[in-house]
């Protein structure tokens, strides 16, 4: 079935991409789509098996954009929602959507970021419809000024997917192998991992306590793709896909990261290291899916034990995913069929 008019997809944010991955072939096929990569997103297109129309790796304005919907006949926009900072090509998008008035749908696919969605104080840098996990992000949305009447809560289909694919895991008790996921400083623009700017020494103790006491720990660091690149004291991941990693180690510590969310759903013992010791936005996590520690001891300590934690929120968190593959189908449906 093919709707009126071209369709354009464009998929920036690899969050955003991850969000709609698993509908992205569905879309493709049934709807007469163009599909535009950032080359941030391209590794999880490959992933897949869908190779983009075109692809971008510099930033576009939104002259290039308004030339592009009239070359290709655009009535319609499926969108990421990326961040305004670096790159500004989907900012760009968005906008140049609204002055040609053709009808956009985005999707956040996160419980934090919501500075990416402003110019100043002005809400700006938002699709038309908007998808959105839960509850807790629709009525941030909501208090932003942006209709209720427009948000769909869908939950969280790449979540799902790895809720779905979740293993047992036999942790090596004789050499445990652990990833700290970076995270890049959004709060202060400087977007340096905030495991590795100059005043924060959680790496440097966490490594001093593992050699004090002789523990079998292999301490790895992951980096986020958008991060800026800083000296590290201990050994990078050796993976290059994300997949690898998932399978690669025993333990994941991080903040607040999707990634570290990911690792938990799978079955991998998971630990968030308390936001205040970081350069990190306060929007947390708003399930305790995972336990908590505020100190390298303290983290220490709970690897060490089986420490219950409540079970009772992740069984909340899992509840919301269910269905999301299908909630955020027909939403995606619903959009190109008017």
């Amino acid at each position: 079935m093919k709707n009126k008019g071209k369709t354009l997809i464009y998929l920036q944010d690899p969050g955003g991409t991850n969000f709609i991955k698993l509908n992205l072939k569905g879309l493709i096929n049934k709807f007469d789509t163009i599909t535009v990569s950032h080359n941030l997103s391209a590794p999880i297109l490959k992933s897949i098996e869908v190779i983009p129309d075109y692809e971008i790796s510099s930033v576009v304005d939104q002259g290039f954009w308004l030339k592009f919907f009239k070359n290709n006949k655009i009535t319609k926009i499926i969108s990421t929602l990326s961040s305004k900072y670096v790159d500004l090509s989907n900012c760009n998008l968005i906008k140049a959507a609204k002055i040609a008035n053709i009808d956009s749908l985005g999707f956040f696919d996160h419980w934090k970021g919501y500075d990416r969605l402003f110019d100043g104080d002005r809400l700006e840098y938002v699709t038309d419809e908007i998808c959105v996990i839960d509850e807790f992000v629709e009525q941030k949305f909501i208090s932003f000024g942006f209709s209720k009447d427009k948000l769909h809560k869908v939950g969280h289909p790449h979540l799902l997917s790895r809720l779905k694919n979740k293993k047992v895991n036999i942790t090596n008790k004789e050499n445990i192998k652990l990833c700290i996921l970076s995270q890049p400083d959004t709060l202060s623009k400087s977007f340096e991992s905030v495991f590795l700017t100059k005043n924060n020494q959680f790496i440097r103790n966490l490594k001093n306590v593992i050699e004090e006491k002789e523990l079998n720990i292999d301490l790895y660091l992951r980096r986020h793709p958008k991060e800026k690149y800083l000296d590290s004291e201990i050994m990078e991941d050796p993976n290059v896909y994300w997949e690898d990693s998932l399978n690669f180690y025993d333990v994941f510590i991080g903040i607040n990261s999707i990634a570290l969310i990911e690792a938990c759903l799978i079955g991998k013992r998971t630990f968030s290291i308390d936001q205040s010791n970081f350069n990190v936005e306060d929007d947390a996590l708003p399930y305790q899916i995972f336990p908590s520690c505020k100190t390298v001891e303290d983290l220490i300590y709970q690897l060490s034990n089986e420490v219950n934690h409540s079970k009772n929120e992740k069984n909340k968190f899992i509840t919301m995913l269910l269905d999301s593959d299908k909630k955020f189908n027909i939403v995606l449906e619903n959009f190109l069929d008017k």
